[in-house]
């Protein structure tokens, strides 16, 4: 069988997809190896004509303007902590720019969109199989499971929930959010002709959504609620018959259960608890969670004041009372802040325009809406989650983020 470059590359680029999913804090130099021949690729591609489109100058223009956040927070002393946020800040949207100039056909979107669905899959049932091998003391499995992590596996029942942690857990916030729009499209049509079973995939919906809430993430949690309120606005979800008899009839069976948890102090009222802490809405953990982090907000909100417009450069730290003694730390919760206190507003709005062109690149193209509006739902959902959990500071997840502007253009210029 005769290779192609185009076979090739296609190769390259799906192994790198599967690699991200499947093994997100491991393996990095094989992923640069991967992305170096990918690279090489793409530039041998472009070489000939270069057309920089809108969505590609933006992505240039946010690592521009993150070189000189960089360069200043090297300036004022913090050069360990600003340089090793380069890749994410500078070198990554570079690599995905380069990818965007290529751009992603329709075929390798329908190759995307099988993979998330499958991928979806195998990663509930292997977390099942991690709950399985927790609760029977199988250190076998755990052993090989441990194989695809980096951090130590976590599957323990706490506070009246099922808390699990693995490498993957910040896919949680895309992947069932992806699912449910996928579901509620009803375009099991297009589901057949890409290659995937109807049955399966709402089965895998199901999982996904359930997987959701076992992980004992708020942020998940908030991430997923969110979803299902974007989803029953975007499908007009409750104009559907079968949507109104489902709900007549599970709805109150639901209220009574959940109130009685919440009432008894089980798995619902910890939900609610840890959603309302990361908001700083509850007393319950104001001392230990809610203190710190309005210690952490006034914090950074008071060194954006001292350099409102450029900010103070990556990787400057802020410091403010935790646990009984000051800290000084850059890495700190409530994400965005972050970036609005250290790449001022300037940097804050940037990247908040690079989100609202990702979205108006996936609403504007109707013509492949059945990968577009799952895309768009899942990465709004991610971004929600992001506000307390740094996920787009791994090259892993960074793609649910530049994907979009990776689709080849078609009358968005």
């Amino acid at each position: 069988m005769k290779l192609s470059i185009r076979s090739i590359d296609n190769f390259l680029m799906a192994a790198l997809f599967l690699q991200m999913l499947f093994l997100p804090k491991i393996w990095m130099g094989l992923k640069i190896i991967f992305l170096a021949f990918i690279l090489l690729f793409y530039i041998n591609k472009i070489k000939i004509r270069i057309k920089i489109n809108v969505g590609t100058k933006l992505i240039l223009i946010y690592a521009f303007l993150n070189l000189i956040s960089i360069i200043i927070g090297c300036m004022r002393g913090y050069a360990t902590t600003a340089i090793r946020l380069g890749t994410i800040d500078v070198l990554w949207p570079l690599v995905y720019a380069v990818i965007a100039f290529g751009g992603l056909e329709e075929y390798q979107l329908k190759w995307i969109y099988k993979a998330i669905i499958i991928v979806t899959f195998i990663l509930v049932v292997s977390d099942l199989v991690l709950i399985i091998a927790s609760f029977t003391s199988n250190e076998g499995i755990r052993s090989f499971l441990s194989l695809f992590n980096k951090n130590t596996l976590v599957a323990e029942w706490t506070r009246g929930y099922m808390e699990i942690r693995t490498d993957h857990e910040n896919y949680y916030a895309f992947l069932p959010p992806f699912m449910m729009a996928v579901f509620f499209q009803e375009d099991d049509k297009k589901i057949k002709k890409i290659g995937l079973n109807s049955a399966f995939t709402k089965v895998t919906v199901i999982l996904s959504m359930l997987m959701a809430v076992f992980m004992g993430l708020g942020s998940v949690w908030l991430a997923n609620a969110v979803g299902l309120l974007l989803c029953m606005k975007k499908f007009h979800i409750f104009k559907k018959k079968w949507v109104l008899i489902m709900l007549s009839l599970v709805v109150p069976v639901m209220i009574i259960v959940l109130a009685k948890s919440y009432l008894e102090e089980g798995f619902v009222y910890f939900i609610w608890q840890d959603v309302l802490s990361r908001l700083n809405m509850t007393s319950d953990l104001k001392n230990i969670n809610g203190a710190t982090r309005t210690a952490q907000v006034h914090a950074m909100l008071e060194a954006w004041l001292d350099n409102p417009l450029i900010g103070q450069g990556r990787g400057v730290p802020v410091t403010y009372f935790r646990s009984g003694a000051y800290v000084t730390r850059a890495d700190n919760e409530i994400v965005y802040l972050i970036t609005l206190y250290q790449k001022g507003l300037i940097g804050f709005v940037l990247f908040f325009i690079l989100v609202g062109y990702a979205i108006y690149i996936l609403n504007k193209r109707k013509d492949i809406k059945w990968f577009t509006e799952p895309f768009m739902v899942g990465l709004i959902c991610y971004l929600i989650a992001n506000i307390f959990n740094p996920y787009l500071t791994n090259f892993s997840n960074l793609w649910i983020l530049f994907l979009p502007f990776m689709i080849r253009s078609k009358n968005l210029n």
